[in-house]
């Protein structure tokens, strides 16, 4: 099976034929997760925030931990930590700019002054840490621990705060019905599937093109596995945004960002100690954090109407264009 699928790669139409079969596998991935999701959150009573931030954005980051860490063991750090980074970046840029121009964003006042904070926080975080000197495993130690704070602080947050669903449902018995549960939790996981394996089916392809195209392993990381394993972001944002679930987008979007910098970059710099060169640091790593910060004035339109617009969409997407420009610009004067 596995000889087959290598052969089949190493084809002309092979790339572009997996390509194809993963994008289907995490549309559907992604419908199936959306729905589990929506409906685990309304059972048990938690905003759908914060399923989209645990549940929905570990699975749609588990991509960029497999592959990050495969990448670092196979002792290509580069295209590790370009994959880290080059996610974040898409995240940001091109999956919430895709998302707020499929739909405009109604964006919850916690939200704005907790979640993106929060997110901004670790990415500059990250970025101290390799400014004293790349990632090291003690450095990798304290990453581990901050996202296990964060994480910990969100959660029981969310906990004190999540609405009673009695007094919103006439029919409670119905509501909680074990069968209903057991569907929802299986169709999440069917979905947080569907997903992963899309994800690396798609990955596949794209780095075979994308080496055969002359790039080099940090471009690789940086432009193909970042584009690649922030698909499952992508379609699951796209997805709850053209169900109304914008929280689980979002959710989705900043948990997503927490796992990479700090899970994926944490576990990274204790399997793998490694240095930033001169280019992530300099150019990729500003970016990261310019375009989470740039949301702050994109969103506000007034002390009580926070909203992603579909203006604010296109200015993030342009910034996504503009990023892939200048590091191709920058490759060819190097």
């Amino acid at each position: 099976m596995f000889d087959f699928l290598t052969q089949a790669l190493e084809t002309d139409w092979g790339p572009w034929a997996f390509l194809i079969f993963g994008s289907l596998l995490l549309w559907g991935g992604a419908e199936a997760l959306v729905r589990g999701a929506a409906g685990l959150a309304r059972d048990f009573g938690l905003s759908p925030m914060i399923i989209g931030v645990t549940i929905v954005a570990f699975g749609t980051s588990a991509p960029e931990w497999v592959v990050s860490i495969t990448a670092a063991l196979d002792d290509k750090p580069g295209a590790a930590l370009g994959n880290i980074i080059g996610s974040n970046i898409t995240n940001i840029a091109l999956v919430l700019g895709l998302t707020a121009t499929v739909l405009p964003l109604v964006v919850r006042e916690s939200v704005y002054r907790r979640e993106v904070p929060l997110v901004l926080l670790a990415e500059s975080l990250f970025f101290l840490v390799a400014w004293l000197g790349g990632i090291s495993r003690l450095d990798g130690a304290l990453l581990l621990i901050t996202f296990a704070a964060l994480y910990f602080y969100l959660i029981r947050d969310a906990l004190r705060s999540r609405e009673s669903l009695i007094a919103e449902t006439e029919d409670l018995t119905e509501l909680l019905k074990p069968q209903k549960k057991g569907w929802l939790i299986g169709l999440t996981f069917l979905g947080l599937g569907g997903l992963t394996a899309g994800a690396q089916v798609f990955v596949g392809g794209a780095e075979v093109i994308g080496i055969r195209a002359g790039l080099s392993h940090e471009e690789v990381g940086l432009l193909i596995l970042a584009f690649g394993t922030s698909l499952p972001e992508l379609i699951t944002s796209v997805v709850a945004a053209l169900r109304k679930e914008v929280d689980i987008s979002l959710g989705n979007l900043l948990g997503s960002n927490f796992f990479n910098i700090l899970f994926v970059g944490g576990t990274l710099g204790i399997l793998r100690p490694f240095q930033i060169d001169s280019l992530q640091f300099y150019y990729h790593m500003p970016i990261m954090i310019f375009v989470t910060v740039l949301i702050f004035p994109l969103v506000w339109h007034g002390k009580h109407r926070l909203m992603l617009q579909r203006s604010g969409g296109i200015i993030l997407v342009c910034c996504h264009v503009l990023w892939i420009g200048g590091t191709i610009w920058l490759r060819g004067r190097g």
